[in-house]
């Protein structure tokens, strides 16, 4: 094994630069050591959101709507530039019970949190949607919208096109790039 390693770190027979051979005692390592300094983690910057999965509140709907609704609002913030967007294979992978935002926010390295319910009712759903603060754990911003599941699609495009405009909007003022 010794030798499967001189040869990976490209050694030449008797070189001996980086594995000495200790007679009787085995081997040594004697190549210089320099500690390299990881980066810390890449925190976040003012304008990093994470979508989270929605919560379905019931009404036959299921967790599928929730999810695709939540998604669709993902993929609408990834087209606003300059806004960074956790991916969902990281946003949905947390787990909100007993949670709170300020400590979402701190694991998903997200300045911002986007939350919401789904319910049904027949035919007609309520999605709301919440903007958060994760530094501080407050509500920036938060609609309600009431639609028909029979057009699911149309109803999702609506909500993820009013949140992307909210978002904007209120990200524009605290922040002097105006973003398109």
């Amino acid at each position: 094994a010794i030798s499967s390693v001189r040869r990976w770190l490209g050694e030449k027979p008797g070189e001996n630069r980086y594995i000495a051979t200790v007679p009787g005692r085995g081997y040594r390592f004697v190549a210089e050591v320099m500690r390299v300094l990881q980066p810390a983690l890449k925190r976040c910057n003012d304008l990093t959101v994470a979508v989270l999965p929605f919560d379905d509140l019931g009404g036959g709907h299921g967790v599928r709507l929730s999810r695709a609704i939540a998604e669709t609002i993902l993929h609408q913030l990834a087209a606003i530039p300059g806004l960074s967007v956790v991916a969902h294979t990281s946003s949905f992978s947390v787990q909100r019970r007993g949670a709170d935002a300020i400590a979402i926010g701190r694991r998903l390295h997200a300045r911002y949190l986007v939350e919401g319910s789904v319910q049904g009712c027949g035919d007609r759903l309520r999605v709301t949607v919440q903007f958060i603060d994760a530094s501080v754990g407050t509500h920036v911003w938060s609609r309600r919208f009431d639609c028909s599941a029979s057009d699911m699609f149309a109803a999702e495009d609506e909500i993820a096109d009013a949140v992307a405009r909210a978002i904007q909007a209120t990200l524009r003022g605290p922040h002097a790039s105006r973003r398109q």
